[in-house]
């Protein structure tokens, strides 16, 4: 009879392969400075400072597109930040302005502030003078770029400085002069109220929901970053207390790929990773010195979206590499049970 050896180095092979199954990276995008994207690695690794003075001027928030394409705040020859840049998101080259002002904006001093995509796929701006109080959210058409007016300003909205859309798909705007979160409905910009003010948060910057549809701000003026009941916005408690991890200036946030919590500190010129569950520190992500003045961040989700098979695919994978390391195995064990090789 023929022996059937398999050996170690074989099976060695095959849980290399089935470990080899690639996981959720992707790049991260770091406004910085007063003319400076910059670009780094899953791991924090600095790849790149793609763009620079004149593509972009005290570039502020930024945000992916549906297409894939980078959209980033950035300021006109006057230092008004009133341009929305377009990137390509594989090669990260400059497509040129894609908004540019927008209805009342010659009121609006510093202009825009950040960015966001909503589910219909147009863009949404925030735009202020913290001079006048004035503050609203202009709708861009996603694909063009053309300006749909003002979305919304009500609520008494000043300094209005991040948003996102919930996963209901309402509207939440920081309002970082009167220390709020206002909501907003997605649909038509009619103000729903404050959403959350608890838990002594002051200067709120960035929002995150969270994977668990809780929302997470960045409170400036404490130092913190806190958390709020994704649904009705009752203070939740304080998820990271300042100085964790050497935090004293937390700005924008965002939940990366594998579920951690990044946190740009602008004093400290890093971006922070905490653990998304628990909100214990991590690690400085991004090396020192990368950064001069870090305000706004994103990741490029076309990279998760690559690097990570169907859960079908991937189970397929599993299931087959699995299947076949066991029939090598028991094939093996008889041979030697029955036949001296």
């Amino acid at each position: 009879m023929r022996c059937l050896k398999v050996s170690t180095r074989t099976l060695a092979c095959w849980i290399a392969l089935i470990a080899s199954v690639p996981t959720a990276n992707a790049d991260l995008v770091v406004s910085d400075g007063l003319s400076d994207l910059r670009r780094f690695d899953d791991s924090g690794g600095f790849v790149s400072e793609f763009a620079t003075f004149p593509t972009v001027a005290n570039p502020g928030g930024l945000a992916f597109g549906t297409d894939g394409d980078l959209f980033v705040v950035s300021a006109d020859n006057t230092g008004r930040a009133v341009n929305v840049v377009r990137f390509d998101g594989t090669t990260y080259s400059s497509k040129g302005a894609f908004a540019t002002g927008g209805p009342g904006f010659a009121n609006l001093g510093p202009g825009f502030l950040s960015l966001a995509f909503g589910p219909s796929g147009d863009l949404f701006v925030t735009a202020s003078n913290p001079g006048l109080g004035v503050g609203q959210v202009l709708r861009y058409d996603g694909v063009t770029g053309a300006s749909l007016g003002v979305f919304t300003s009500g609520g008494a909205l000043a300094l209005p400085y991040d948003l996102t859309f919930g996963p209901g798909g309402d509207l939440f705007v920081s309002s970082g002069s009167t220390n709020q979160v206002l909501r907003y409905d997605g649909g038509n910009g009619n103000y729903l109220g404050v959403f959350a003010s608890g838990g002594g948060l002051s200067s709120p910057i960035g929002l995150a929901f969270g994977t668990d549809g809780d929302l997470f701000v960045s409170s400036l003026g404490t130092r913190q970053v806190l958390r709020y009941d994704g649904g009705t916005g009752a203070f939740e408690g304080v998820f990271i207390p300042s100085g964790v991890g050497g935090l004293v200036g937390p700005y924008d946030l965002a939940f990366g790929p594998a579920g951690d919590l990044f946190v740009v500190d602008a004093n400290q010129s890093y971006v922070k990773r905490y653990d998304g569950v628990t909100g214990g520190f991590v690690s400085d992500f991004t090396p020192g010195g990368a950064l001069i003045h870090p305000t706004f961040l994103a990741f490029n989700p076309s990279d998760v979206s690559e690097a990570v098979p169907e859960p079908t695919s991937l189970t397929l994978l599993g299931s087959g590499s699995l299947g076949l390391l066991a029939l090598l195995r028991r094939r093996t064990i008889r041979a030697n049970k029955k036949v001296r090789c």
